[in-house]
């Protein structure tokens, strides 16, 4: 009787961890294409019955991290590290996620110890080299009063820039009108699409004249004569997604062209590729360089800024990366370059 009762229970834990098997499993699928808010729920599912599973909140931490939501991942790192034979790389995550939560004692802490690994990572002396970064910014904050856009909603917005009259942005906005309602898993939100509105006017367009599709668009630049748009697209052919090897649909930087009053003659920059992304592009005021982020081949780390020249005619030319003083290990996206103070502002992880 006492084996029988023993085999029982031996047996019931086994259809138990295969079952947070197969949601850690199904999980990671989700986790693969990107539709994190779906491996969030599997993830968490798995952890009701084991808390302690170190995989599972190792990729629920990353899950948290990659929707931008740091003070969530902190308490699945902080289980995470805990393991043995533990990737390095996560000391470096959770260091992140922590000094993100505004827990920089704990933080400093972690990057320590990552740095003790002997890993070669320029972050780490950017780490320590500005420790203090935080505490400037607070101290500075007075000098500049920031006010929430009317343009804004609940989901994402983002890109905003001015071009004779009318404010061109990026946004994951609802469509009333649209029949089908597409959601993209990444994060639950509609997929984002090129707006405008004009100075003289509170109507907000979605622009249709040949640039939206129904997959990504953003991060709009025009050139100064106004004949050109560059834009960021999601890599499609025949109204169907083109993926690489590995079952990413990459983006590509389009080039439209200012035909009869209408953009037409939307076309792929040609060293945009299927097997990598290119976009976040902006164009310098005086029309002669294109600034952009790829993670191509060749480059420092995730993804780095690039430099092209940018023809009389519209065209461009084999793109530069800016280097190791812009490009770290991490990643480096949306550039700026602000002609009056001869500054290229981007964002980093790395920095």
């Amino acid at each position: 009787m006492k084996a029988l009762v023993l085999y029982l229970c031996i047996f019931l834990s086994s259809i138990t961890l295969y079952a947070q098997s197969g949601k850690v499993k199904q999980a990671d699928k989700h986790f693969n294409k990107f539709s994190y808010m779906k491996a969030i729920n599997l993830y968490k599912s798995a952890l009701e019955k084991r808390p302690y599973d170190l995989y599972a909140n190792k990729k629920l931490a990353d899950c948290y991290m990659l929707l931008r939501q740091p003070q969530k991942a902190v308490p699945y790192y902080k289980l995470a590290v805990k393991g043995h034979d533990i990737d390095p790389n996560y000391y470096y995550a959770y260091a992140q996620a922590l000094r993100s939560s505004g827990e920089y004692k704990q933080s400093k802490k972690w990057m320590k110890k990552f740095k003790a690994t002997g890993v070669v990572d320029s972050r780490v002396d950017q780490f320590f080299n500005n420790l203090d970064f935080i505490n400037m910014i607070h101290k500075r904050k007075n000098r500049y009063a920031v006010q929430n856009s009317s343009l804004n909603t609940i989901n994402s917005d983002y890109g905003a820039i001015k071009y004779k009259g009318d404010t061109y942005f990026v946004s994951a906005r609802e469509d009333e009108d649209a029949s089908v309602k597409r959601i993209y898993n990444w994060n639950n939100q509609p997929f984002l699409d090129i707006f405008k509105k004009s100075d003289t006017s509170d109507v907000v367009i979605r622009m249709i004249d040949g640039i939206n599709t129904k997959f990504h668009e953003g991060s709009a630049c025009f050139t100064p004569n106004g004949k050109h748009m560059f834009f960021t697209r999601n890599n499609y052919h025949n109204k169907k997604a083109i993926k690489d090897d590995k079952g990413t649909n990459n983006l590509k930087i389009f080039k439209a062209e200012w035909i009869d009053g209408e953009w037409r003659n939307s076309k792929p920059l040609f060293f945009s590729s299927d097997s990598y992304s290119v976009g976040h592009p902006s164009i310098s005021a005086d029309g002669k360089k294109l600034f952009f982020t790829s993670d191509m081949p060749g480059g420092y780390g995730g993804s780095d800024i690039y430099v092209s020249e940018i023809h009389d005619r519209g065209g461009v030319k084999k793109p530069i990366n800016l280097g190791e003083t812009i490009n770290t290990e991490g990643n480096e996206m949306f550039p700026f370059y602000h002609a009056l103070e001869k500054k290229l502002y981007f964002s980093s992880e790395g920095h």
